[in-house]
């Protein structure tokens, strides 16, 4: 017979992180509910404020919400269906160990026990869910997914999250229980090191699908695929204010700004009630009015973003914006940058690219300013903050690095960066303002 004894160690980390996952989306909910309940008058005296006055949402079903008695419920049965199955996968691999390797000393074979007991989680939430994830949602079919698939799928992502976390953490106990601290000291060493090399390799493809799926076609600058990616998505849910807004999102970055504003407004319209995401979609609304020059409008979408919002750094980004694409009241849009880094802790943002859009065009204000020095040594912390994995902030970081050198004088240094902001973004939307940059400095060579 195999030997329980690290299973049980297993499940009990899996039911420990399945109960503190249960009291932080308890707390995330109801704190979110109260939110909304309290300042959905004020929320919407803002929105009119930031675009005028919204038709009345068409009538299309809210996202479920789940009370805590609810998500409790479909905790237990969680812990009970994964102890099951992970026990009967335990017990059938470890009598196959034994048929196998009969003659094995017990040493080995509890290392085996142990082996068994922390890889089975560890596939599981790596392999097993994550495919049937993928094949939920990819599958062709042009049906929707029905209230009880969305329930079973969103608790197969929950189920990932707590199997790897379990065996992470069991890790440790098992192997100090079984050889001394000493070897699982050096276990765990080596599983940190394998943890983070499949963490940064697969974290946000496995963990994060589908939004890392239609996102990562983004990063690349590949719009027409990015879109693709939504329709798929549109054929297992219904269009709703998600697929409304990453289709508006998606064209404000392709450089589509008057298709991006019939999509982003469709997803205020659609989710008034989700306070939560209405300061992006503000943000994103007055980044298709500026980009159009409507810079009036463009101001009050990204103040009423602020209000809702004051940590909304890209709104903040934009409203700056508005006076530097005017290349007027620098020292204004200056102070508006320095308010924001000086009343704003970094871990309090969630976006961490934001700081590369505030500090790049930090510098691009001292350029205005006449500050050329303090200007190209802002626009190199910039760069630190930039997501090399994101093609278009490296062309929006391209493009503002342009400016500083148009105005510093230096036009041949200019046309390179706008020459390589469109090499980054050729078919979105700084690779357009790049186009247009090039167009203003006149017959400047490569």
């Amino acid at each position: 017979m195999p030997d329980f004894a690290p299973a049980l160690i297993v499940l009990v980390a899996f039911y420990f992180f399945a109960i503190l996952f249960l009291v932080n989306s308890v707390r995330r909910s109801n704190k979110a509910r109260q939110s909304g309940q309290l300042d959905q008058e004020s929320v919407a005296q803002i929105v009119r404020e930031a675009i005028g006055e919204l038709p009345a949402a068409e009538t299309v079903p809210s996202p479920r919400t789940y009370s805590a008695r609810e998500q409790t419920m479909y905790v237990v049965l969680l812990c009970i269906g994964f102890a099951l199955i992970y026990l009967a996968l335990y017990y059938a691999v470890g009598i196959a160990l034994r048929l196998v390797w009969s003659h094995l000393p017990k040493a080995q074979m509890l290392l085996a026990d142990t082996s068994t007991s922390l890889l089975i989680p560890l596939i599981l939430g790596w392999l097993v869910l994550a495919l049937v994830v993928r094949w939920m949602l990819l599958r062709p079919s042009q049906r929707k997914l029905s209230d009880r698939e969305k329930n079973l799928l969103s608790m197969l992502q929950y189920t990932q999250f707590v199997a790897i976390a379990s065996a992470s953490i069991a890790m440790l106990v098992i192997a100090e229980l079984a050889y001394g601290w000493a070897s699982a000291f050096i276990v765990y060493v080596i599983y940190f090191f394998a943890f983070v090399v499949l963490w940064r390799l697969f974290s946000k493809s496995v963990l994060y699908f589908p939004r890392y799926w239609v996102y990562s076609a983004l990063m690349k600058g590949e719009y027409t695929q990015a879109l693709r990616n939504v329709q798929q998505l549109e054929t297992k849910y219904s269009q709703d204010f998600a697929a409304l807004y990453n289709r508006g999102t998606i064209l404000l970055f392709a450089g589509q700004y008057s298709e991006a504003e019939k999509f982003l407004r469709q997803s205020l319209q659609v989710g008034q009630k989700m306070t939560s995401f209405l300061p992006e979609i503000l943000t994103n609304l007055g980044y298709t009015f500026l980009r159009q020059g409507r810079y009036e409008e463009a101001t009050r979408a990204f103040e009423g973003a602020i209000k809702l919002n004051p940590k909304a750094g890209h709104a903040c980004c934009g409203l700056t914006e508005v006076y530097l694409f005017q290349g007027k009241e620098p020292q204004r849009a200056l102070d508006l940058l320095v308010h924001f880094m000086n009343t704003t802790p970094k871990r309090e943002v969630r976006d961490k690219t934001v700081w590369s859009s505030i500090i790049s065009d930090e510098a691009w204000a001292l350029a205005l300013l006449g500050r050329h020095a303090d200007a190209q040594e802002t626009l190199r912390q910039a760069f630190q903050f930039t997501d090399k994995s994101w093609k278009p902030r490296l062309a929006s970081w391209r493009f503002k690095e342009g400016k500083v050198f148009q105005l510093q004088g230096d036009r041949s240094q200019a046309a390179q960066s706008f020459h390589r902001a469109i090499q980054f973004d050729p078919a979105g939307a700084y690779g357009q303002l790049s186009r247009q940059a090039l167009e203003e400095l006149g017959g400047v060579d490569k």
